[in-house]
C-alpha cells in the first residue's frame, strides 16, 4: 500500500517529457520519410507521380509526369487501350472493367517542357483500383510508356 498515493509514470514530469519527445520524433520521422511532391524534374524515362494513391470520389488527383522534353503524350485513368480519334486527338478504345464509361483521358496532346508537367483532375471513378497510364502519341498508334495504380475510395 506504499504506492497508493504515487502518480502513474505518464503523469509525472519525466513521463510527460518522454512522451512529448516520442511524439515529436515520430512526426519528424514521418515527414523526413514522406515522398517528395511535386518531384524534381527528371529528363530520363517518363514516369507518373501522384500525391496520394487513395483518393475519395470528387477529390482532386494531383499528378506530375516527368520525362524527356518534347514528344506528345496522353494521360488516362481507367483506360486499358487508347486509339487515335483524329490526327490531333485520342479516344478511349477499351476501358478497364470497373471504370466503364467513366474511363477518361485526363490530358491529351501533353508536351513535357522542363522535364516535368503537372495537373489535377477530380476523381470520378467508383470505388476500386484503377491504372493511370501515360501514352506516347507521337507515332501512328499510341504506345503506353508509364503507369501507376490509384484507388478510388468511392
Amino acid at each position: 500500500m506504499a504506492d497508493a498515493g504515487k502518480k502513474p509514470f505518464w503523469r509525472t514530469k519525466k513521463g510527460l517529457l518522454i512522451i512529448g519527445a516520442l511524439i515529436i520524433a515520430a512526426v519528424l520521422y514521418s515527414r523526413a520519410n514522406a515522398p517528395k511532391f511535386p518531384p524534381d524534374a527528371d529528363c530520363g524515362t517518363p514516369k507518373i507521380h501522384i500525391l496520394d494513391k487513395r483518393v475519395d470520389i470528387g477529390k482532386d488527383v494531383l499528378w506530375v509526369v516527368t520525362g524527356p522534353d518534347g514528344g506528345q503524350y496522353s494521360l488516362t485513368l481507367g483506360v486499358a487501350k487508347l486509339e487515335r480519334g483524329t490526327p490531333s486527338s485520342m479516344k478511349v478504345e477499351k476501358a478497364e472493367e470497373d471504370a466503364g464509361k467513366k474511363a477518361a483521358i485526363l490530358g491529351d496532346n501533353l508536351v513535357i517542357t522542363g522535364c516535368r508537367i503537372a495537373g489535377q483532375v477530380p476523381m470520378a471513378l467508383p470505388y476500386g483500383e484503377y491504372t493511370l497510364r501515360l501514352w506516347d502519341t507521337t507515332g501512328a498508334d499510341p504506345v503506353q510508356v508509364a503507369e501507376t495504380t490509384i484507388t478510388s475510395r468511392g
